[in-house]
C-alpha cells in the first residue's frame, strides 16, 4: 500500500498533521503542517477539500 499523505511544503513532514489550504497574497494553495503553518506569508482563506462546519453552541 503506498502513502498518499501530502508532503508539508516548508519543513516535508507527511503525516496527518499536513493539510492543503487556499491562501492569500500571495494566492495560491500550500500543503502545511500545523507547526509551519504560523510561519506561513499569507492569509489562510480556508482548508481545501473540507466542508465548512457549523458547530452549534
Amino acid at each position: 500500500m503506498t502513502d498518499d499523505r501530502p508532503e508539508c511544503d516548508r519543513c516535508g513532514l507527511a503525516d496527518a498533521s499536513v493539510r492543503e489550504l487556499l491562501v492569500r497574497n500571495p494566492d495560491g494553495k500550500v500543503n502545511v503542517c500545523d507547526d509551519c503553518e504560523d510561519e506561513l506569508n499569507a492569509e489562510v482563506v480556508r482548508e481545501v477539500g473540507r466542508p465548512e462546519v457549523v458547530l452549534d453552541e
